[in-house]
């Protein structure tokens, strides 16, 4: 059922800290890995294991109806297949904090104006605190070190890819909420591993058309060894099969603005993950992390 916003919250949450366990290997993988190889990778890899649960438990016969799955396949189109390398770019081309602060700082708002717009989405005073709390509070812990200590010879370019991504973000956001509310309307339901499956699955096709187009090989030297494979793998379970399916039950159970605020979180996570293998965090970070924390827990106690 919509709007179990506990849970919707608390799964955004969990897509924000799988997605902080796996940055360092995907910015380590994108060394080696075009962001179009890199994110096609993981989502033809997620997908097969997708279909696989579905067969495991026995959701076969419950595929989405057309047009709620044709809005999640145009989703994962914008989202997932342009968003992500978009989003893949930005970290080569900028690092990974200016990239986290650019696109999951912006997301949010990209999102909240779409789904005002389209899907009549009005957020309560107290949700609106606790959404600009959130990204008051990744915005101070993304920018708690000197920028001098990432790499940027890409910078302008880095900056727009970083916000394309936060923009197809919003758009993908909206764009699976509404599938959601759609299939809701007419007394359906929508699994949460088909809508994942289908948003991969049509983000990774996207993928294959372009590539040729782009002059981009499908396994370039870089991914002809085992070693790269157990990464990629690894990663893709983490952050992609994981977080991803804990951000479709985000947004399965609550508004679209709120579950991309709260995604935002994974700047936090990453900052705390430092802590815990010992790296020092400044006044900044610890500020930031209090600040975004509070937001959260205005969003869990205003949204019912």
């Amino acid at each position: 059922m919509l709007n179990n916003h506990s849970l919707g919250i608390g799964a955004g949450l969990g897509a924000a800290l799988l997605w902080a366990l796996s940055a360092d290997l995907y910015r380590l993988l994108g060394e080696r890995i075009s962001p179009m190889a890199l994110n096609l990778y993981k989502g033809v890899y997620a997908s097969a294991a997708l279909v696989l649960a579905i067969l495991a438990t026995g959701q076969i016969a419950e595929a989405p109806p057309l047009w709620p799955m044709a809005m999640l396949a145009l989703s994962g189109l914008v989202g997932i297949g342009v968003g992500d390398t978009a989003f893949f770019a930005a970290l080569n081309a900028l690092g990974p904090r200016r990239t986290v602060l650019i696109a999951e700082a912006s997301a949010p708002a990209f999102t909240i104006s779409i789904a005002w717009l389209w899907l009549g989405e009005g957020l309560g005073p107290g949700v609106l605190v606790g959404i600009g709390a959130i990204t008051l509070g990744v915005t101070l812990v993304t920018t708690e070190r000197p920028p001098s200590h990432e790499p940027h010879p890409h910078a302008m370019r880095g900056i727009a890819y970083a916000l394309v991504a936060a923009a197809c973000q919003g758009i993908g956001a909206v764009l699976t909420r509404g599938a959601f509310e759609l299939a809701d309307q007419s007394d359906q339901q929508i699994s949460v591993l088909w809508s994942t499956l289908i948003r991969l699955a049509a983000g990774a096709v996207g993928l294959l058309a372009v590539m040729p187009l782009c002059g981009q090989q499908y396994l370039p030297r870089a991914v002809r060894n085992a070693a790269t494979w157990r990464r990629i793998l690894l990663a893709a379970s983490i952050g992609t099969l994981g977080g991803l399916t804990l951000q479709q039950v985000s947004f399965k159970n609550t508004f679209a603005g709120p579950a991309q605020t709260v995604m935002a979180m994974t700047a936090v996570f990453v900052l705390l993950i430092a802590v815990a293998r010992g790296e020092h965090v400044g006044l900044r970070g610890w500020l930031g992390t209090v600040i975004a924390v509070a937001g959260v827990a205005l969003l869990f106690s205003d949204l019912k």
